[in-house]
């Protein structure tokens, strides 16, 4: 599944929405690669996050995505 990056937080989780307005909660083990160059590419530091593709899980707590991966910053 595609979606942008909506927020990094500083307790190294954040959310994702895909292209349909939902929300994935993931956390940085599940993001396969640099995640201080995510943070530096996504909000709040910019406007609009960038686009990752990933897996989407359903939990108990809500959506969650896994096997995030950095597409590009467009």
């Amino acid at each position: 599944m595609i979606g942008r990056v909506k927020k990094i937080f500083p307790s190294h989780y954040g959310f994702i929405i895909d292209e349909d307005g939902v929300d994935y909660f993931f956390h940085h083990d599940h993001y396969l690669g640099d995640w201080e160059q995510l943070k530096r590419l996504s909000p709040p530091l910019k406007s609009e996050g960038p686009v990752v593709q990933f897996q989407p899980i359903k939990h108990q707590k809500g959506m969650r995505a896994e096997q995030v991966m950095f597409v590009g910053d467009f």
